[in-house]
């Protein structure tokens, strides 16, 4: 397993019923790595919805899940799309532990059509307080674990 680290700041907006999520990271071999995410609980539909775009691709992975009856993680499922290192249409399933306010995990599971679901990587996020480790906009550090070999190299 390849493993990595990066920076995520994350931001409410627009009177907190948006989180906004800019990720930065160093993937060898990839090399420079930056997402963009954006996650609002509608209302209207009772359900999450995401959406995220990255520097792999020019696609956008929208997503909608719900809350776990624990209360402890929201699991969302991703519309089809186009895996820009494969050219392969994937369907992508996330579920994202909320933690205990200074952690949380995201753990990524890909399902090719046609194929079975796979672990794809698992991504732990550490709160860092303001004005430490990187300055007033360092509000947390990711590090990434690609479990899918095959796919990472």
């Amino acid at each position: 397993a390849m493993k990595f680290e990066g920076e995520a700041i994350v931001r409410p907006m627009v009177g907190g019923r948006y989180l906004n999520e800019i990720y930065k990271a160093d993937m060898k071999p990839f090399g420079d790595f930056e997402g963009l995410g954006m996650i609002a609980f509608d209302r209207v539909k009772k359900q999450f919805k995401s959406s995220w775009c990255d520097s792999m691709g020019t696609g956008i992975m929208i997503s909608h899940g719900k809350l776990s009856d624990d209360g402890k993680s929201i699991e969302m499922k991703s519309e089809e799309i186009d895996d820009p290192t494969t050219g392969t249409t994937m369907t992508f399933r996330s579920v994202n532990a909320i933690g205990d306010g200074k952690t949380r995990k995201m753990t990524m599971y890909a399902t090719p059509k046609g194929g079975d679901e796979y672990k794809m990587m698992e991504v732990v996020y550490t709160k860092i307080p303001r004005g430490k480790g990187g300055g007033k906009k360092a509000a947390g550090k990711a590090g990434s674990k690609a479990e899918n070999t095959e796919k990472a190299e």
